[in-house]
């Protein structure tokens, strides 16, 4: 019974508004991924969030900047790639991962143009058959040539449902549209993902069946909002949740080109409350909600305050029902341009009850990717 509690959902992430940079160290990690391969533990593991070797500010590239010593290299060896290969060994032990969120702080990995890397290989060779969610942060590998079309394509990415790609890729000989649209057995049932503007999110939202999107790198530019506006207008799915930085923004000029790719949105955020301060909070918020009136499905919106703002009162969720009759639930998110360590982003939500009665609570910061993965 405890092992269960203690190894079904692993999270080993390492937030630093909340744990101060508290992360386990070299040795612990070794510990744990030798524990993981224990057929009785490995069975039991269905979710796994890791930050591999956030703790860790490699030797490697500290001594890189100086003149590199025979002497420093021995004192303080890179243990990057051990780390790596035994956490390898433990995710292809899991029979039953269902969600894997793997987040790399490892050095880059050196080589020539055309080196071929050995690096999170192991990927292609998970055993679980059943992964829904799969997220990937790497950066190890942006020196190398590591082919990963034959990661999407192996067994255990066949039923995942939410993909989270932010890496360095290789897709020889053809691009990536090329190879997705030659490809359909490749992630089959994809429905989410986050877009980072590069040939790759390029291609699979064109490919794809879409519906929930999430981006990080989108503001109010011109160029962005045309780029990430035609891809969505090509994608064969029809979107109900979307994520941008500055949905206001950007969201205004995209319907003012063309509708339809937004006509079925339920779901949409972050939308930055216009402050003026000759007008109430709750005439600000309306105001910066003015681009989402043609949205009529909508049933859940996040606002963002980049400031303190009033206690929030049931009846500006009632106003804004007025305008979007089908929503349920709202984001009231908060985050300041801190640089306290103790400082954490909050947000506050209202969600609508039975009887048509607003209540909030209050929590952390709405997760976007947790979000468009339910």
């Amino acid at each position: 019974m405890v092992e269960e509690i203690l190894y079904t959902d692993l999270r080993l992430e390492t937030p630093d508004a909340q744990t101060h940079g508290w992360s386990m160290t070299y040795s612990q990690s070794m510990a744990l991924y030798q524990t993981l391969e224990v057929p009785r533990i490995s069975e039991l593991v269905t979710s796994l969030r890791i930050d591999l070797a956030k703790w860790l500010l490699c030797p490697k590239s500290i001594i890189r900047r100086r003149a590199e010593r025979d002497s420093d290299r021995k004192k303080y060896p890179c243990r990057c790639a051990s780390l790596d290969a035994a956490l390898g060994k433990a995710l292809v032990s899991l029979p039953n991962l269902v969600i894997l969120h793997l987040r790399c702080w490892l050095c880059w990995q050196d080589g020539r143009p055309m080196f071929r890397s050995v690096r999170h290989l192991y990927l292609r060779n998970l055993c679980t058959r059943n992964l829904q969610q799969f997220s990937l942060q790497c950066g190890c590998l942006c020196k190398t040539r590591t082919r990963w079309d034959n990661l999407l394509g192996s067994p255990c990415l066949a039923n995942t449902r939410s993909l989270d790609l932010q890496w360095s890729y290789y897709f020889p000989p053809e691009s990536p549209e090329g190879f997705l649209l030659s490809h359909k057995g490749v992630l089959p049932r994809l429905e989410a993902m986050t877009y980072i503007d590069d040939s790759f999110s390029r291609a699979l939202l064109r490919s794809r069946p879409i519906k929930r999107l999430a981006t990080f790198q989108y503001g109010s530019r011109a160029s962005a909002t045309r780029d990430l506006h035609e891809n969505l207008e090509k994608s064969p799915g029809e979107l109900t949740h979307l994520f941008v930085k500055d949905l206001r923004q950007w969201l205004e000029k995209s319907i003012a080109v063309n509708l339809e790719p937004y006509r079925n949105l339920q779901s949409v955020g972050c939308v930055a409350v216009l402050l003026d301060r000759a007008k109430t909070q709750e005439e600000n918020v309306l105001n910066s909600m003015k681009p989402l009136i043609p949205l009529q499905r909508l049933e859940e919106i996040e606002l963002m305050y980049h400031w303190e703002p009033e206690p929030v009162a049931a009846v500006l969720c009632e106003r804004m029902c007025q305008k979007h009759p089908r929503l349920r639930r709202i984001f009231f998110s908060v985050d300041l341009f801190s640089h306290s360590p103790d400082y954490a982003p909050k947000t506050m939500t209202w969600e609508r009850d039975k009887a048509g009665l607003w209540k909030g609570t209050r929590g952390p910061l709405l997760n976007w990717w947790d979000y468009i993965c339910q």
